[in-house]
């Protein structure tokens, strides 16, 4: 099921879901305030699993 080459074909979604986290991350830090990063990246698991079961996406996969 979590085979090396499905996980490494996940990889560029995995990134991006990352990159989008930490650029909002960025914006939402700008005001100096603490940001939580475990709350940030809860979402990243709930994103890329179904991907990695072969089940449709997330239906939370456009939040963040």
């Amino acid at each position: 099921m979590f085979t090396s080459r499905r996980v490494e074909a996940l990889r560029p979604r995995i990134e991006a879901i990352t990159e989008e986290l930490l650029d909002g991350m960025a914006t939402r830090g700008r005001d100096g305030k603490p940001i939580d990063l475990i709350e940030t990246f809860a979402f990243t698991t709930g994103r890329s699993t179904p991907r990695l079961r072969g089940s449709p996406p997330s239906p939370y996969e456009s939040v963040t």
